[in-house]
């Protein structure tokens, strides 16, 4: 079976607003690419500030026979 992740981004934008975006994963995205995305939106100051977690579920997908 397939575990069922959940990746989270939470950002606040330069308005103060906040937005959220979860999708659900097969495996958790590099942790080093995510920074750097993040770090790199910061910086430009497309984003204040940002948040991301992968977590597991604790579903799994069952596998096809």
């Amino acid at each position: 079976m397939t575990q069922v992740l959940l990746f989270v981004v939470i950002v606040i934008l330069p308005n103060g607003q906040t937005q959220v975006n979860a999708t659900a994963v097969a495996a958790c995205p590099s942790q080093q690419k995510v920074m750097d995305t993040y770090q790199q939106a910061q910086t430009a100051g497309h984003i204040l500030d940002w948040r991301a977690h992968c977590l597991d579920t604790g579903m799994r997908l069952p596998t096809k026979i």
